[in-house]
């Protein structure tokens, strides 16, 4: 959150400056993902899915 302060996109953008929105869209982002990779494992990589989210 501390380094988003500081992008010209982020303050006053609920989706990047509040915590309860940014945490929910990552949990979002990683329920598609691990749908994307049920659906499509020779086309979605799994080292990126988990790349992103560790």
């Amino acid at each position: 959150m501390q380094s988003r302060k500081h992008r010209d996109w982020c303050p006053g953008n609920p989706d990047c400056d509040r915590p309860s929105h940014l945490c929910r869209d990552l949990i979002d982002d990683y329920k598609i993902a691990e749908i994307l990779l049920k659906k499509y494992p020779s086309r979605f990589s799994k080292q990126l899915f988990w790349v992103g989210f560790h």
